[in-house]
């Protein structure tokens, strides 16, 4: 009987150490609910690889318990270091269960690189980058680079420092660039972009099925839609109207020496220039014509002509010899003729103006007189001043300034003459 006393009180103490050491206060057992509670809300990818302990007190009257822990975890080659308390009540039935999880010392928490930036990641950074190629920038999207390859990676843990090279090809609508750039990166509790360099690299092509394939005739045509004009208003070249600006028309067969001096392309080829240069000769009158042909591109619609600008001057003119036409006047009109002797290359004339009034009598007496001055080459507006009398009439008082423009397309000069009547003349070889 007294053995089997002592047999119980064995059992009975037994039972109370085991009980005071199965509620969860051993380390390996806080360790094992903290890891569970912890991957209960950390990324699928977040590694707990080290829990520690730091702190730990458990009061079975009061039915609380608080545990301080360090926990080291890793993903994507980073390495987490965290700090926190965990509260804990008692139940009699479950014994201690984590009640709540605070971050705790957040002053120490600290997040270390292992291994330089993942390569798995490189088109993630490339991601929103602008780069400069041939003066237009280009965007870097994910969904428009390829072919991307690491050329070389440097790393430097020490630094916290991340140096990739790495070649891509970026499309855009009508071009593609390929090239090599350097990644320069910094470790702030993840592989951060820095710097770019070596964007000068890349080298811009037309794609085969955007290329502009464009021909000489094709500007002709393009160049003969537009009006060109030539001229403008001058305050100090006035006439009977108020604008010396004038339309010349063309004609396919009136170019020549027709020649594209460069072709200019702007926002990564969707834009092309045409800058050219020919020969347009008319009857009195040769241009030197720069043309801008400009192009856009549209997608589906391909290639779209935008717009044109001319821009003449002149090479040559030629309005020497005899003007002849008739002028209006009052109370009597006529013939006038408007010789022009001399010009040279600044555009000095020299002449006579002669005018024959349909009346009889005197007042049908026939006049002319010198005339000198000039042309002015950026309107073809002719001021000349008159001079001694070759023929004066009777009825005669004064000479007067011979004003006229040349008007191009129509080979004709609209002015005034004597008592400023208005003529219009032609050269007589037509």
């Amino acid at each position: 009987m007294k053995k089997q006393k002592i047999v119980l009180i064995m059992i009975y103490i037994m039972l109370v150490c085991l009980t005071a050491c199965s509620k969860g206060t051993k380390d390996s057992e806080i360790k094992e609910n903290i890891e569970d509670e912890l991957e209960s809300v950390m990324d699928s990818d977040d590694e707990i690889m080290n829990i520690e302990i730091l702190e730990k007190n458990f009061d079975k009257k009061d039915s609380y318990g608080l545990v301080y822990a360090k926990v080291v975890s890793e993903m994507d080659e980073i390495q987490y270091i965290r700090y926190f308390s965990f509260s804990y009540d008692y139940d009699k039935e479950d014994g201690w269960e984590i009640e709540t999880v605070n971050e705790a010392y957040e002053d120490k928490w600290d997040v270390v690189p292992l291994a330089g930036v993942n390569e798995n990641k490189i088109t993630q950074l490339l991601d929103g980058i602008n780069i400069k190629i041939n003066e237009d920038i280009w965007s870097i999207k994910e969904n428009n680079i390829s072919n991307v390859t690491i050329v070389s990676h440097n790393t430097s843990l020490k630094d916290n420092k991340d140096v990739v090279v790495v070649s891509f090809t970026i499309d855009d609508y009508v071009m593609r660039a390929s090239g090599q750039l350097t990644l320069n990166l910094m470790f702030d509790e993840e592989w951060k972009l820095d710097t770019t360099d070596g964007e000068d690299s890349f080298v811009a092509v037309e794609k085969m099925e955007c290329v502009h394939n464009v021909t000489n005739d094709d500007l002709i045509e393009e160049i003969l839609i537009e009006e060109l004009t030539y001229g403008g208003t001058d305050e100090e070249i006035q006439l009977s109207w108020s604008s010396t600006e004038q339309v010349i028309l063309m004609d396919k067969y009136e170019i020549s020496e027709f020649v594209i001096n460069s072709e200019e392309t702007s926002s990564k080829g969707m834009y092309k220039c045409y800058d050219c240069n020919f020969t347009l000769t008319k009857r009195n009158v040769e241009f030197d014509v720069n043309a801008k042909v400009e192009y856009e591109y549209n997608g589906s619609q391909g290639w779209t002509h935008m717009t044109t600008s001319l821009t003449p001057t002149i090479s040559s003119l030629d309005i020497g010899g005899d003007w002849i036409g008739t002028y209006t006047g009052a109370p009597y009109s006529g013939d006038c003729v408007l010789s022009i002797n001399t010009i040279d290359e600044y555009g000095n004339i020299t002449g006579i103006y002669s005018y024959a009034p349909y009346a009889d009598g005197e007042f049908g007496e026939p006049g002319s007189f010198y005339v000198s001055g000039s042309i002015d080459m950026d309107t073809l507006c002719i001021n000349l001043s008159p001079g001694e009398w070759i023929n004066e009439p009777k009825w005669s008082t004064l000479t007067m300034e011979i004003s006229a423009q040349l008007i191009v397309t129509e080979a004709t000069m609209y002015g005034s003459g004597h008592e400023c009547c208005p003529f219009i003349l032609t050269r007589d070889d037509y």
